[in-house]
């Protein structure tokens, strides 16, 4: 049996001062395994300077990586990166629809718009076998009705075939 470690870990754009280090060990804790899977959201604008992938990437130097940075860099549209040392087989970038401006959205102090939230979908090669994994990050406003529309949504835009599929992110 194949082991694998998968973790997911939202950054809040790395705000926080011990974000990397909390990104290393998260790493470090799936060195044991045969496999990992690190899925990342809220990868847009550290600092509000620069994005935070040339950070990953030199922190987790040995992983396959892909990313999905919406086209507008502002704090508005978040980002998501997922790394792996499996081989990448499909990758597919999934916008999910933005909840109506009439929702409550507890960011509004924050945001100028509702942000622009996505699914990163990729399909790994396992052996025979192909695993996809999927980063999502939901909407924080527009209550579960919304989520639920933006999970279909995902699930519906999802091509291709794979034995084994999870879902993991920011719900």
């Amino acid at each position: 049996m194949t082991e694998i470690f998968i973790a997911t870990y939202n950054t809040l754009m790395c705000l926080y001062p011990n974000s990397i280090k909390s990104i290393r060990g998260l790493s470090e804790l799936g060195d044991k395994s045969e496999h990992k899977i690190l899925c990342f959201q809220e990868i847009r604008n550290i600092n509000f300077k620069r994005d935070l992938a040339d950070i990953l990437k030199k922190v987790l130097p040995k992983l396959n990586s892909s990313f999905f940075l919406y086209d507008k860099p502002s704090r508005d549209d978040l980002g998501l990166a997922t790394f792996s040392d499996l081989k990448i087989l499909i990758e597919q970038k999934i916008p999910l629809p933005k909840a109506p401006k009439e929702y409550y959205n507890p960011q509004s102090y924050l945001l100028k718009e509702m942000p622009q939230c996505g699914a990163l979908a990729l399909t790994f090669s396992l052996g025979k076998k192909r695993l996809r994994v999927v980063n999502v990050h939901m909407d924080v406003g527009g209550g579960m009705k919304h989520k639920f529309k933006q999970l279909k949504h995902t699930v519906e835009n999802i091509a291709g075939k794979a034995d084994y599929e999870i879902y993991i992110g920011d719900f």
